[in-house]
C-alpha cells in the first residue's frame, strides 16, 4: 500500500528551528513541502528552493495542507493563524505564543481549533524546581507522575 506524503507549509524562516526543520523535512521522502513564506523573502525563497517547494510572497497565498510549521517572528503568529484558517489540518507553532499576555491568549484561542496545545520546555530542565520535583518522583515520595501543566511566561 503507498501513503501519500503528507504536505506541510512553512509559515515564517525567522525562528532558530527552521535549519533543523528544513534539514529533517529535505531528508524525508514521505513529506511534502509545499510553499514557504517568510518576512525575509530572500531567505524565505532560499528555504523554499531547498524543499523544492513554492515561495509565497503572501500568507494568504496558502492553499489546503496537512500541516503548517509556523516558524515566524512570535509578532506574525496571530496574524499567520488567521491567514491559515480553514486552510490547515494541523499546525505546529514554535513559542512563545504572543509578545504579550493579551497577544498570547489571542494566539491560543485561534490555535485551540487544532487540538492540543501543548508546549516542551527543554530548557526548564536545568530549573532547581524541577530538578527537585524529579528527584522526589525517583525516590517514591511524590508517586506516579500522570500529567503535568505548568504555565510560565516571558517577561
Amino acid at each position: 500500500m503507498t501513503v501519500k506524503p503528507l504536505n506541510i507549509a512553512i509559515m515564517g524562516c525567522e525562528h532558530c528551528h527552521i535549519r533543523g526543520n528544513t534539514a529533517l523535512l529535505a531528508s524525508r521522502p514521505d513529506l511534502n513541502v509545499v510553499g514557504v513564506w517568510g518576512r525575509d523573502s530572500d531567505y524565505a525563497a532560499s528555504v523554499a528552493q531547498r524543499l523544492d517547494a513554492t515561495w509565497w510572497q503572501n500568507p494568504d497565498e496558502l492553499s489546503g495542507v496537512d500541516l503548517a510549521l509556523i516558524t515566524s517572528d512570535t509578532r506574525d503568529h496571530k496574524m499567520l493563524l488567521e491567514a491559515i484558517s480553514g486552510k490547515a489540518r494541523a499546525v505546529h507553532m514554535d513559542k512563545p505564543l504572543g509578545v504579550n499576555a493579551a497577544d498570547a491568549r489571542d494566539v491560543a484561542k485561534l490555535a485551540a481549533r487544532y487540538g492540543e496545545l501543548f508546549a516542551v520546555g527543554f530548557f526548564l530542565r536545568i530549573n532547581p524546581l524541577f530538578a527537585d520535583m524529579r528527584a522526589r518522583i525517583g525516590a517514591g515520595e511524590i508517586g506516579r507522575l500522570r500529567h503535568l501543566s505548568i504555565t510560565f511566561g516571558h517577561t
